[in-house]
């Protein structure tokens, strides 16, 4: 799970679009899934949950990523639950497998995760996302 704070004028989509390019090398248009106020280890803050399928290599910056490993969904679980984890991080996964069922039936249906209009589909620049600004919320 990757992380941080939108910038001015920035969209959630395209937030998450900056660092998964900046933390592991990606260059995608993430699928907003849903936004919640997080109480936060310093203080309240909105947390906008992304995915996104990641089908190629990863190149992660070292300066930004301490360990990475593909894992099974039960060894995902259990590191969730490690009291390293961030406790935001482990909210919002807890709070994505409650609405899970409904995403894997959009993904069953043949539409991937990713499967939206967009602007420009090779990258953010701008153009990714756009529909799920702080001011709709």
């Amino acid at each position: 799970m990757l992380g941080r704070a939108v910038e001015v004028a920035e969209t959630y989509e395209q937030a998450a679009a900056r660092k998964l390019e900046e933390e592991i090398g990606v260059r995608t248009c993430p699928r907003f899934v849903f936004k919640f106020r997080c109480t936060g280890a310093n203080s309240p803050y909105w947390l906008g949950l992304h995915e996104v399928v990641v089908d190629k290599p990863i190149k992660p910056d070292p300066e930004e990523i301490a360990w990475h490993d593909w894992l099974t969904e039960h060894e995902l679980n259990e590191l969730v639950q490690h009291d390293a984890f961030v406790r935001d991080a482990r909210e919002a996964f807890e709070r994505y497998l409650a609405i899970r069922p409904r995403t894997q039936s959009r993904v069953s249906s043949g539409q991937t995760p990713t499967d939206r209009p967009r602007e420009d589909a090779r990258g953010h620049g701008g153009q990714c996302g756009g529909g799920h600004d702080r001011e709709r919320w």
